[in-house]
């Protein structure tokens, strides 16, 4: 599924690569035209199919067999060439086809866009390290041609993006992410470090260009206009107000966010010396989509989703297999902590893990949404440890 082959009487004796960055791979395979012939022979439905054919009039615009002279080439040491063996086939597990399918996509993407690289807001999560762990995919697949043939259109178009000249090449991913590849955390006082120090642990595993960005002092001005305006000072939840004025809260850095990251991919390449812009990358998946947790206009509204198809399980799976695959064990570190979008003031120590979790403000465990995202009719599922179905979400 994917990729072309050649197929002789039931064998694959050649196939392409099923996700691969080229424009175009050419397959090549040496056939017996014999075994074609003995194998037709040996199935009776083709001679009577034969038999009841009317034989076409000549004309110019047929071509007979009898018309057609094969010239069996020999090889440099005059023999006859061997016929091609059959292949065996492989199969990309659904975790690397996760990967590797949007990042040959988001190549031809960006390479089509005019566009000089990438911006993704890094919180150090599963939905977020997932978008950048498929950048990092693309920035392989990319070096590997560009470093096999210089010349190709694959290098061609990276040192265009990378505002590169003559025949450079990226020497490794992390060198051509850095110069096409934008994160930031962008933190607030309820951000805990250990989110903001796992964000750089993957920023700097993929070499991207990342920077700590603290957005409170926006925050702070828009509830001082609301202020001018109401003479009211919204709370939390925890701080004893009502669960408007903490949605509403929430909502207010969710959706600073957004306005952030498309400030910084307008001007970060004027920052570093560079022209161009940034597409801005989403970290929105379907399980958040179909249940309605999400904040309209904050990260998840973005140029590209490359993740906006996938379960929130099917991506853990993903990390898990590229932590091995590109050695990269904070990748498996990511999919193991527990969700957060980390809205609210922190309890307790500020090194643990943030005490907000996402399932709890969804009313229900992901693995129950993951489980219930294919029916066409939602019903009440009976869970352990889930409330009713149409708890409160983010958005109200």
């Amino acid at each position: 599924d994917g990729c072309s082959m050649i197929v002789l009487n039931g064998q694959v004796l050649a196939k392409a690569g099923q996700f691969d960055i080229h424009d175009v791979e050419v397959v090549v395979a040496t056939v017996d035209l014999n075994d074609i012939k003995s194998y037709r022979a040996s199935i009776s439905t083709f001679g009577v199919q034969v038999a009841q054919t009317k034989r076409a009039e000549r004309s110019p615009e047929h071509i007979f067999c009898e018309d057609v002279k094969l010239i069996r080439r020999r090889t440099e040491k005059r023999a006859f060439p061997t016929p091609t063996l059959e292949i065996k086939l492989t199969y990309h597990r659904p975790e690397e086809e996760c990967c590797l399918g949007p990042a040959c996509w988001m190549w031809d993407y960006l390479r089509r866009s005019g566009a000089s690289g990438f911006f993704l807001p890094l919180s150090g999560g599963a939905d977020s390290t997932s978008t950048a762990t498929i950048v990092h995919c693309m920035c392989i697949l990319v070096h590997k041609a560009a470093k096999a043939d210089p010349d190709s259109i694959v290098a061609k178009d990276c040192r265009r993006i990378c505002g590169e000249k003559g025949q450079w090449v990226p020497h490794s991913s992390q060198d051509m992410a850095n110069k096409i590849f934008h994160t930031s955390f962008m933190g607030t006082d309820y951000s805990s470090t250990e989110t903001r120090d796992r964000a750089q642990k993957v920023a700097d595993q993929i070499g991207a260009y990342h920077q700590h960005v603290t957005i409170d002092g926006i925050v702070k001005a828009i509830l001082a206009m609301f202020f001018m305006v109401t003479t009211l000072k919204p709370r939390f939840l925890s701080q004893g107000g009502t669960r408007s004025e903490d949605l509403a809260l929430q909502n207010i850095q969710a959706r600073i966010r957004m306005v952030v990251a498309y400030l910084f991919a307008q001007l970060l390449p004027w920052v570093r010396n560079r022209s161009g812009f940034l597409l801005v990358l989403g970290s929105a998946n379907v399980d958040e989509g179909l249940r309605g947790y999400m904040t309209k206009y904050d990260c998840s509204s973005a140029d590209l989703n490359p993740i906006g198809a996938i379960s929130k399980g099917d991506l853990k799976l993903m990390l898990k297999w590229a932590a091995i695959e590109y050695n990269s064990p904070v990748l498996e570190e990511v999919a193991n902590v527990n969700p957060t979008t980390e809205f609210v003031p922190i309890v307790g120590n500020e090194r643990t893990a943030h005490t907000q979790s996402d399932e709890e403000d969804m009313g229900m465990p992901m693995s129950l949404i993951t489980c219930t995202q294919d029916h066409e009719e939602h019903e009440v599922v009976e869970h352990e440890g889930a409330k009713e179905f149409n708890s409160p979400v983010l958005e109200e």
